[in-house]
């Protein structure tokens, strides 16, 4: 799955953040990607450095959640470097030590001088990603006040699956085309379970279940689905059904109707 993936949809909160994609991209500020687990923050955010201006630069992936002594190490040496991208995953799980150092990296940044040396320094974009919990923790005096605004220069946020059900369908259709899915095809009675689905793993998990259940089997039904899938639809979740369709194969048109259930 690529970054492009995470931006199909159509309804009007997926429409604000490939606008604000292209603004992150079109821009050289800092970037707060914001959302659920598995909604594809990481791959946004490398979307965003290779549509920028700095796609020739290096790219720091760095993991917050790491220990904290890994942290540090990787914080200060990415910061020391003359120019390029770095990527904070998890900026939420950062230690209140890992926060302050971070603010202190960005303001010595922000002062245009290296952490070492009195030469100037070429500027070192940051792009951070965060559970939705991050601007709680800002209220809640437990993540640092300025290194929040210092990230949240440009603000993505993501919504989760369960909240444009809507976009399943086409989701599906492009999954499809990914190598490990090519030449699969998903019948209606699955893609209605499918739709039905909460997906708290998000776009992620939508993907692991299509590989897994590929593996078995070229044309992916209802029956062949994990239980926890299936069970969606029997349990009245916000289901939808799918009407007039084939199987449906990733070069098959994605215009796929669908009506609610009352």
């Amino acid at each position: 799955m690529d970054g492009s993936v995470c931006l199909f949809g159509r309804g009007p909160q997926m429409h604000t953040m490939r606008e604000d994609v292209e603004l992150a991209a079109s821009s050289d500020a800092n970037v707060l990607i914001t959302g659920e687990r598995g909604v594809g923050k990481r791959l946004i955010g490398d979307l965003i450095h290779r549509r920028s201006q700095r796609n020739h630069l290096p790219v720091v992936l760095i993991r917050c959640s790491q220990p904290e002594c890994t942290v540090q190490m990787d914080l200060i040496t990415a910061f020391d470097r003359r120019a390029g991208t770095i990527v904070l995953d998890d900026v939420d799980e950062l230690t209140p030590a890992m926060q302050r150092l971070l603010l202190q990296l960005l303001d010595v940044q922000f002062a245009g001088t290296s952490c070492t040396e009195s030469e100037p320094r070429r500027h070192v974009r940051v792009i951070a990603a965060a559970a939705p919990r991050l601007c709680e923790l800002v209220h809640a005096a437990a993540f640092h006040e300025d290194v929040f605004y210092r990230l949240n220069i440009i603000h993505v946020s993501i919504p989760p699956l369960r909240e444009r059900r809507g976009d399943i369908p086409g989701l599906v259709l492009r999954l499809l085309r990914s190598p490990a899915l090519q030449g699969c095809a998903v019948t209606p009675d699955a893609m209605v379970r499918l739709v039905a689905h909460g997906w708290p793993g998000n776009v992620r998990e939508l993907e692991g279940v299509l590989e897994d259940v590929a593996r078995h089997r070229a044309v992916i039904r209802s029956q062949d689905l994990p239980q926890h899938v299936r069970s969606a639809w029997k349990r009245g979740a916000p289901a939808r059904q799918l009407t007039n369709l084939r199987p449906t194969r990733a070069h098959q048109s994605n215009r796929i109707t669908i009506r609610s259930v009352q």
